[in-house]
């Protein structure tokens, strides 16, 4: 059996009917794997799937509970919205820029303290196939 995903062999020791698998090399199933790189460092961290759409609906303003709304002081910084996922490396900062005017953009900030920056839009549209 191999991973829909990839297309990497699944490892089926002591697997049962019913199991949910993960694909070792690509993270499918419950996880996903988040790879960053700003050309000379690559970074990854793995998150569960469920936590992080939450997150991204949290951003959009769609799920249970309102995200933080924090200001940095009266106009000196964009005001932003944050959420935290827990990762296997410890937790991710998801923070999305909603200063009227600023670009609308989604800051991650890593366990290990690196920030990359993407906009919020190509972000969902790129995760949220991969999440549903």
């Amino acid at each position: 059996m191999v991973c829909p995903v990839c297309g990497e062999p699944l490892d089926l020791e002591g697997y049962e009917a019913g199991d949910l698998l993960d694909c070792e090399a690509c993270g499918a199933g419950d996880e996903v794997v988040l790879r960053f790189s700003d050309g000379t460092l690559e970074e990854e961290v793995r998150a569960l799937k469920a936590d992080l759409l939450e997150a991204l609906r949290r951003l959009e303003g769609v799920g249970e509970k309102a995200p933080k709304e924090a200001e940095d002081g009266p106009n000196l910084e964009p005001d932003y919205l944050t959420v935290h996922v827990e990762t296997d490396g410890g937790p991710l900062a998801l923070r999305r820029v909603v200063f009227p005017g600023a670009p609308d953009l989604l800051e991650f900030t890593l366990p290990s303290g690196s920030v990359y920056e993407f906009p919020f839009r190509q972000v969902v549209k790129t995760l949220r196939p991969i999440l549903l």
